[in-house]
């Protein structure tokens, strides 16, 4: 999520609806760190287990292990944080910046 954004704000209407917070370091200038995002969720009262990853790519690998067979995985952020994960997913490729759009 980007650190210019009401992130307390923009997390609220998820409240009661996560059981895991997997928080990202994101690699832009105006990238909130997930230390950030992490002190956002506790100050807004939001329950569930947090734990911080150095990149989008690391939160997304340890998703599938929390969520189990039947559980949701929501990816949640700027479009710098959805293009990071459908990069690591090789959903774009290499001609894709880091919005992934096309250069």
């Amino acid at each position: 999520m980007l650190a210019d954004k009401d992130i307390a704000g923009s997390l609220a209407p998820l409240a009661g609806m996560v059981d895991t917070w997997l928080l990202a370091d994101l690699d832009v200038p105006r990238g909130a760190s997930a230390a950030v995002l992490a002190t956002a969720i506790n100050g807004a009262g939001l329950a569930g287990h947090v734990e911080c990853f150095a990149s989008p790519a690391q939160a997304f690998a340890r998703s599938p292990e929390l969520a189990g067979e039947n559980g949701r995985i929501i990816v949640f952020g700027s479009f710098y944080t959805v293009a990071a994960i459908q990069h690591s997913m090789h959903l774009v490729d290499d001609r894709s910046d880091a919005s992934g759009l096309h250069r």
